[in-house]
C-alpha cells in the first residue's frame, strides 16, 4: 500500500502564506470599500486548480449557469460567474487545439460542426454590411465563447455515462436551490399573479426566463429516474424534484411552457414511432400555409387591437387568459405587431439582413401603425419574439436557413443516433434531448429565449451531447 506524503515545510508555508494573503486582502477591501478585492486568492486557486484538470471549469460553469446574475462593466454587460466561465472554457479549448490536443479530428466533419462554423463565418461577414457594426461586433464576439464553451469545450470532456451524470447534477442541484428561492419568494405574496417577476429576482431577469430553464431541464430530470432504477433514495430525490419543477411551471403563469412541455410529452410518442419525418414534414407544410394566410392581403388585421381594450391584467391571471383567448391580450397582440414589422423589413433586406443585433434600432420604420398596443413603445427593447424571424431580419436568408437546418438536423440526429445503439443510456439521453429541443422551439416560436445564457446554453450543450454521444456511437457500432 502505498504511503501517504508526509506534510512538509514548504507547504506549511504556502498554507500559511495563503491564509496571510487572504486576510490582508480582506483588510483592504473593506478598509478601501472594495469587497470583491478578497475573492481574489480563491479566484488564483481556482486557476490554479485548472491547471491540472481543465474539467473543473466545465463543471463550474454548469454549477453557476441558474444562479449567473447579470452586472455591467462600463458598456458591456456580463451575465457572472457564467460568461467568463465560458470564455475561459474557449480559450483553453482554443489552447488545446494548437497543441494538436482537442481531439478536432474526430468531430471536425461533423454536419452539426460544419454548420455552427458557417454561422460563425456569417457571423463574421454580417459586420461589415450591418447597419450598426459595434452591436453586430459585440454578438460575433458572445457567439465565440457561447459556441467555445458550451458546445466545443464539453465535447472534449462527456466521453462516458459517468461525465453526463457528472454534467446533469452539477446543473441540476444549483438550479432546485434557485427554484426553492423563487418558490418561498412568492409564496410570501400568496403566488401573485403581479408578484412572479420580482420573486424570481436576481436569478432570473423574468418569469419567462425562469420557466424556461425549468422546462428545459425537465425531460433530464424525468430520464435520470431511469438511470437510477436501483437507488431508491436517488430516484425519491428525482421524483420529489420533479414535482417541485411542475409546481413551479405552474405557479410561474407562463403560458409558453405549458404549451411547450405539453408538446414536448405528446412529441415522444412520434419520436418512437416511424413517422418522425412525415410529421416534420407536415408541420412545415401547415406553419408555411398559416403564416401566408396571416399576411396574404393583410389579413392579419382583422385581429387589430382596440388600444384601449387591449391590455395587461396583471391582478388577474384568469381575466389574462380571458384576455388572451379573446385576442385582447397585450404581449400576444405586441408579438404580431412586431412579427408583421419583421415581414416587412425582410422584404426590404431579404438577402443579407440588416445586421445581428440590428432588429430594435430597426424595426419600428417597418412597423404597421394601424396594428398598434399600448406597450409598443418598447422601452426594455426587447426583440422580434420569435427567433426564427429575428435571424431571417439580422441575417438574411441565408442565415435563416443555416439556423433552421441546424435546428431540423439536429432533432433528427437523436432519432437516427437512437436506433444506432443498443446502450440505454444513450437512448434514454437522446430521448429527453428531442424533447428538450421541441419544447425550446415553442420557446423560439414565441420569443428569442436563445441570447440568454440559462436558456440558449442549455440548447447549445444538448448539441454538444448529440455530437459527443453520435462520436460514442461510432466507435462502437452496435446493430438492433
Amino acid at each position: 500500500m502505498n504511503k501517504l506524503k508526509s506534510i512538509g515545510r514548504n507547504e506549511y508555508l504556502f498554507f500559511f502564506t495563503a491564509i496571510l494573503i487572504f486576510i490582508f486582502a480582506n483588510i483592504v477591501g473593506y478598509w478601501k470599500g472594495i469587497p470583491f478585492i478578497a475573492l481574489i486568492p480563491i479566484v488564483l486557486a481556482f486557476f490554479a486548480a485548472t491547471i491540472y484538470n481543465y474539467r473543473i471549469i466545465f463543471y463550474s460553469l454548469l454549477v453557476c449557469l441558474s444562479v449567473s446574475m447579470d452586472m455591467s462593466f462600463g458598456p458591456l454587460s456580463l451575465s457572472v460567474p457564467a460568461e467568463p466561465l465560458l470564455m475561459l472554457g474557449t480559450v483553453i479549448w482554443l489552447v488545446l487545439l494548437l497543441n494538436k490536443r482537442s481531439n478536432i479530428a474526430s468531430y471536425i466533419n461533423n454536419p452539426l460542426v460544419v454548420l455552427l462554423l458557417l454561422q460563425l463565418l456569417l457571423f463574421t461577414f454580417n459586420i461589415f454590411i450591418s447597419k450598426e457594426p459595434t452591436l453586430s461586433f459585440k454578438y460575433l464576439l458572445s457567439k465565440l465563447w457561447y459556441f467555445g464553451g458550451f458546445i466545443f469545450f464539453p465535447i472534449l470532456i462527456l466521453k462516458d455515462e459517468k461525465s453526463y451524470k457528472a454534467a446533469f447534477w452539477s446543473f441540476f442541484i444549483p438550479l432546485m436551490l434557485s427554484v426553492l428561492y423563487t418558490v418561498i419568494n412568492h409564496a410570501k405574496t400568496g403566488f401573485s399573479f403581479d408578484e412572479v417577476n420580482q420573486s424570481a429576482r436576481p436569478l432570473y431577469a423574468n418569469h419567462v426566463i425562469y420557466a424556461c430553464t425549468l422546462g428545459l431541464i425537465f425531460p433530464f430530470a424525468v430520464a435520470a429516474i431511469g438511470w437510477y432504477k436501483n437507488n431508491p433514495k436517488i430516484k425519491l430525490l428525482l421524483y420529489t424534484s420533479i414535482l417541485i419543477l411542475v409546481f413551479a411551471i405552474i405557479t410561474s403563469y407562463t403560458r409558453t411552457t405549458w404549451i411547450a412541455l405539453t408538446g414536448a410529452g405528446l412529441s415522444i410518442i412520434v419520436f418512437k414511432s416511424k413517422f418522425l419525418k412525415l410529421s416534420f414534414i407536415i408541420g412545415i407544410i401547415g406553419l408555411t400555409v398559416f403564416c401566408y394566410k396571416l399576411v396574404n392581403n393583410n389579413n392579419y388585421m382583422k385581429y387589430a387591437p382596440n388600444y384601449s381594450n387591449t391590455n395587461f391584467n396583471k391582478d388577474d391571471f384568469g381575466k389574462h387568459m380571458q384576455a388572451t383567448v379573446e385576442l385582447r391580450d397585450v404581449s400576444g397582440m405586441e408579438r404580431v405587431y412586431r412579427w408583421v414589422a419583421a415581414i416587412n423589413l425582410i422584404q426590404h433586406h431579404f438577402w443579407l439582413g440588416t445586421g445581428n443585433n440590428t432588429f430594435y434600432p430597426t424595426y419600428k420604420t417597418y412597423a404597421n401603425p394601424s396594428f398598434v398596443t399600448n406597450v409598443s413603445h418598447n422601452p426594455e427593447h426587447s426583440s422580434t419574439h420569435n427567433y426564427f424571424l429575428l435571424v431571417f431580419c439580422d441575417q438574411g436568408v441565408f442565415g435563416f436557413l443555416l439556423f433552421s437546418i441546424l435546428y431540423l438536423w439536429a432533432m433528427l440526429k437523436t432519432k437516427a443516433i437512437y436506433l444506432s445503439t443498443n446502450d440505454k443510456f444513450i437512448r434514454t439521453l437522446m430521448t429527453a434531448s428531442f424533447a428538450m429541443l421541441v419544447l425550446f422551439l415553442v420557446h423560439l416560436f414565441l420569443g428569442d429565449m436563445i441570447e440568454i445564457e440559462k436558456n440558449g446554453g442549455l440548447f447549445m450543450l444538448v448539441l454538444s451531447f448529440i455530437i459527443s454521444s453520435e462520436m460514442r456511437t461510432k466507435k462502437t457500432p452496435q446493430t438492433l
